[in-house]
């Protein structure tokens, strides 16, 4: 559930808890869908975290073609965040805390993806203040892309050096998901 649709499912489900509508003026059966669809997502989002050996909600449907783009953990556990504030099921507390427990360091890395804790920081982030300041470190709180598909192929300077370093390999025979 994430950007406009998202967006506009969770502002109606929660639109009378917060006081911006008097409850009065929601359409019931609207509001029960808007409800059951932030409960399908963290439903989701809690599989992913409980079928994965490292408890981070990687979706089902980036691991067959393998696009992780852009991923961080703890934008799944925003959306079951969401739906603790509807039913706050012991299975959400616990992929939550997965999720942060990946994001903060106990991953295949030992790494934390969010910058300004860890014992390995990471100094150069894609981020532009970061990147123009005279800090070493960038500042506290960015989260960092935890998965990605592998390096870049088509690179002129390392044409074929990169490619092998992914591990498991993206375009492998034998097994490729295993670590996933």
């Amino acid at each position: 559930m994430w950007e406009g649709y998202g967006c506009a499912v969770r502002s109606y489900a929660f639109g009378a808890r917060s006081g911006r509508i008097a409850a009065d003026r929601l359409d019931g059966d609207y509001l029960a869908k808007c409800q059951a669809e932030i409960l399908a997502a963290a439903d989701d989002q809690t599989r992913f975290a409980r079928e994965n050996a490292y408890g981070t909600s990687f979706p089902d449907p980036n691991k067959a073609p393998r696009t992780a783009g852009w991923y961080f953990s703890i934008d799944q556990t925003f959306d079951i965040a969401v739906a603790c504030q509807l039913d706050a099921r012991a299975e959400y507390i616990d992929a939550i805390v997965r999720n942060m427990n990946y994001e903060g360091g106990c991953n295949p890395l030992n790494v934390c993806f969010l910058t300004g804790i860890g014992l390995k920081r990471q100094r150069e982030i894609v981020h532009q203040y970061a990147f123009n300041d005279r800090r070493v470190l960038p500042p506290s709180g960015i989260p960092l892309g935890s998965l990605q598909r592998g390096f870049q192929s088509d690179l002129s300077l390392y044409p074929s050096e990169l490619t092998p370093l992914a591990f498991p390999q993206d375009y492998g025979a034998d097994s490729p998901l295993r670590a996933l």
